[in-house]
C-alpha cells in the first residue's frame, strides 16, 4: 500500500514541477515595468521593476541606471510624493546610494517589495552632500502600484 502512495506522490510532485516551469513559474518569463527618470541638464535615467518569478509575485528587483549625471559623484534613490506618508523613505536592504563613474554613469540593484512600493508615487535620484541628501531631486520618475 505504502508503494502506491508513493508512486502517487512522486508522479504528482513531477506533474506539478513540470506544469510550473512551463506557466512560467520556474523562471523565464518576468513581468517587468520601465519607469523612464528625467532631470536637468541632459541628465536621464531609466528604473526597471521586475517580478522575481512566479513563487514571489510580490517581490521586485529594481535596476536604477542613470546617466549624464555629475561624475565620480554619490547619489541616493528614495520613494516620495504619497498623499499616505509625508516626506521621503529610502528605498533599498542594505543602502539606497550608489555612485557615478567618471563618465556620470551609474547604476543600483536592490530588492524591494510591493507592499513598500504601494503608498508613494515617484522614485527620485538625489544627489548626496555627506551623510544627508540634497533637497530637491536630480532625477523622478512617477510610480503607481496597486
Amino acid at each position: 500500500m505504502w508503494k502506491k502512495a508513493l508512486a502517487f506522490a512522486a508522479l504528482f510532485l513531477t506533474v506539478f514541477t513540470l506544469s510550473a516551469y512551463a506557466s512560467g513559474m520556474g523562471g523565464g518569463d518576468y513581468e517587468a515595468s520601465v519607469v523612464a527618470l528625467k532631470g536637468a541638464g541632459g541628465a536621464n535615467g531609466e528604473a526597471v521593476f521586475r517580478t522575481v518569478g512566479g513563487f514571489m509575485p510580490f517581490e521586485y528587483t529594481l535596476a536604477v541606471t542613470v546617466w549624464g549625471l555629475e561624475p565620480n559623484t554619490e547619489y541616493s534613490v528614495w520613494l516620495a510624493d504619497s498623499p499616505a506618508k509625508e516626506g521621503r523613505e529610502p528605498l533599498g536592504v542594505t543602502t539606497n546610494r550608489f555612485k557615478t563613474d567618471g563618465s556620470g554613469k551609474g547604476r543600483y540593484v536592490t530588492s524591494v517589495s510591493h507592499q513598500k512600493l504601494r503608498p508613494w508615487r515617484s522614485l527620485s535620484v538625489y544627489r548626496q552632500s555627506g551623510e544627508a541628501s540634497e533637497k530637491t531631486p536630480v532625477l523622478k520618475g512617477g510610480i503607481r502600484f496597486y
